[in-house]
């Protein structure tokens, strides 16, 4: 039994392997077209149809003009023949059933866009789901269309082309005959015609041909229920094409109630809209665009749709940020009915956004196209954190330039604008970018300034950054008045992690002048602030600088010692960059005591987690009481 969805060759396949086999039949084969899933003009054939086709071909007459006495007078025939019998183009088990021959010398090649799930399946039966054509093999049909004329210049276009196509053999086929019809500028205007949304379907075959990827789409559109219909619309104009369940639920409540979503989550993975792959519902991209083109709901259904679509990656990206940095502020309020993924930890919450960040990207992206400032606003910033954690730095600033402008036109909140100034100067720092970064901070700088000291904990905050890109540029003496501002501040608000923050940045400081010992206290008194809050991110960070200060002190046991801690807090954290930075640290001083294999180890490690981390960003080794997240 072959299913998958339409125009991925289902029909040719079965032809292909019936041609293989036909030695093993001796008796021949039946085929059937049941027209399942067809145009408007025709009907799926009914079994008794079928069967009088069928028992014409094999030369027998029923003793009545019955279903029962069909099916009674097909089964007796076959069981004394070896036939191929292939039912092309089911639409379900009813009209399947009846045409399977109930004889072991006989076998049965269906195809089905549905997955006939309401098929009880016998042992000697095998569902198997056709997938689009792998990419080099998708490249190779478009390839061979292509005239020599024309090899240079589109042969680098291929892979795109085959992609625009889903790798779906109809879509590759009415392309290939397109393309062998023309030559230089006919091509390229294929090709863009391929590469435009509102176009992409007409370039993929007219509406008045057999082989149409429209045509082939608009008959599975046609077998589902108005139910299914809205959810597979709801979907299809929401931009991200792999989802998790919760996504797919939560876009679905603006139009039906819980069960009912679920209910036609189900019947568009049994028709083959839908698919489940690594526990995600995929949708094809060509697929998106037919129900796009199709499907339509009131303003209000659709309002709702994007309203809530909005509120779910806004309300789940922010429900991690808070597990991850549960100082940050922003004002984006209670999630309401909005489906809130359970998160528990760090380790989750990474694990939700790593599985989840391109559908996040591509919601902010959305956000800008339809001009949903607010959107673009705080999803941007409250994704901040973990783009530094995952060493992201130039998406961040990708995005937090969008917020910006976004929040200019949504809040006259000089405090925000300076939010996101000072997330813009962190992530310039982390990028070695020390001129960009005092820039920004200082424009952060004169917006705290605006709020007429309603935000110290911002005046605070943006004092111990510029310290920081100070530091970075070499001038010490502005970066330690910066310091003591800072300091002064949060100590006069109470805050604790404010106060650490800025006493590690001392401590770093110190270090980078030499006084060791000074750093050392200073540094030592910061840890212990942190580990009262507490603050993994913070502890881990300090315990690093407190290696490399054992380290300039002589004592490279106790630097191993303090390594150790660093590492064990960001592997917890899976912050897998600052590990590795911090296994490469600990490797020099294993080094120093001559245990040389655990050094080598560890530079190991270092590589394979940055391999891993896919880096490709500056990365800057941790700074205590850095800009991470605030």
């Amino acid at each position: 039994m072959l299913h998958g969805t339409a125009g991925v060759g289902k029909s040719k396949l079965a032809l292909l392997l019936a041609k293989e086999t036909e030695e093993q039949f001796p008796d021949g084969a039946l085929y059937a077209d049941l027209d399942g899933f067809t145009n408007e003009q025709r009907v799926p054939r009914s079994p008794a149809d079928v069967l009088d086709d069928f028992l014409d071909a094999l030369r027998v007459r029923p003793s009545r003009d019955t279903l029962e006495s069909k099916v009674y007078s097909y089964r007796h025939e076959l069981a004394n023949r070896s036939v191929l019998v292939v039912l092309d183009n089911v639409r379900n088990a009813k009209q399947m059933e009846p045409l399977l021959p109930g004889s072991d010398s006989c076998a049965t090649i269906v195809t089905s866009r549905n997955d006939l799930r309401d098929f009880d399946l016998r042992e000697t039966a095998r569902l198997v789901r056709i997938e689009p054509l792998a990419r080099d093999d998708a490249k190779l049909v478009l390839r061979k269309a292509l005239k020599d004329t024309d090899w240079y210049t589109y042969v680098g276009r291929l892979g795109e082309m085959a992609d625009l196509c889903c790798r779906l053999p109809l879509a590759l086929t009415v392309l290939a005959r397109r393309l062998g019809t023309r030559t230089g500028a006919g091509v390229n205007a294929l090709y863009e015609e391929l590469r435009a949304d509102h176009s992409r379907l007409r370039a993929l075959g007219p509406d008045n041909e057999q082989l149409s990827m429209r045509l082939a789409l608009d008959c599975s559109y046609r077998g589902i229920s108005a139910e299914a219909r809205l959810l597979l619309w709801q979907l299809a104009i929401f931009p991200a094409r792999s989802i998790e369940w919760e996504t797919l639920l939560d876009i679905g409540l603006a139009g039906n109630e819980r069960e009912t979503v679920g209910r036609a989550a189900d019947e568009l993975v049994s028709a083959s809209l839908l698919e489940i792959q690594l526990g995600r519902y995929i949708m094809h991209d060509l697929i998106g665009l037919h129900a796009r083109e199709r499907g339509s709901a009131d303003p209000e259904i659709e309002e709702k749709t994007v309203r809530r679509a909005f509120e779910h990656v806004l309300h789940n990206v922010w429900a991690c940020d808070r597990l991850l940095d549960s100082g940050r502020r922003l004002p984006i309020g209670d999630p309401g009915d909005t489906v809130v993924v359970g998160q528990s930890g760090h380790w989750k919450a990474m694990a939700w956004l790593d599985e989840n960040y391109e559908m996040v990207r591509e919601t902010i992206r959305w956000s800008v196209d339809r001009r949903e400032n607010r959107y673009t606003w705080l999803i941007s910033a409250a994704l901040v954190t973990y783009q530094w954690r995952r060493n992201r730095y130039a998406n961040a600033v990708e995005n937090l330039v969008m917020a910006r402008e976004a929040a200019d036109r949504v809040t006259e909140d000089p405090g925000q604008y300076a939010t996101l100034e000072r997330l813009l100067g962190g992530c310039h720092w982390n990028l070695d970018e020390g001129q960009s970064a005092l820039a920004r901070l200082n424009r952060a700088l004169s917006f705290i300034k605006k709020t007429n000291g309603a935000d110290p904990l911002g005046h605070g905050r943006t004092l111990r950054q510029l310290a920081l890109v100070e530091k970075l540029t070499r001038n010490h003496e502005q970066a330690a008045v910066h310091y003591e501002q800072a300091l002064t501040i949060f100590r006069r608000l109470g805050d604790a992690l404010g106060t650490a923050g800025v006493l590690s940045g001392l401590g770093s400081l110190s270090y980078a002048k030499g006084d060791y010992a000074q750093a050392l206290r200073v540094s030592t008194e910061a840890l212990h602030l942190f580990e009262s809050i507490p603050d993994d991110n913070a502890c881990a960070s300090v315990w690093g600088h407190l290696g490399d200060i054992h380290l300039a002190l002589g004592n490279p046991q106790q630097a191993v010692s303090a390594y150790n801690k660093s590492i064990a807090l960001y592997r917890s954290m899976d912050y897998r960059h600052r590990e590795a930075d911090r296994l490469n640290h600990l490797a020099e001083a294993l080094s120093h005591l001559g245990e040389t294999q655990r050094a080598s180890d560890a530079r190991q490690r270092a590589g394979h987690l940055m391999d891993i981390a896919q880096v490709t960003d500056v990365v800057r080794a941790p700074e205590p009481g850095g800009t991470e997240g605030r």
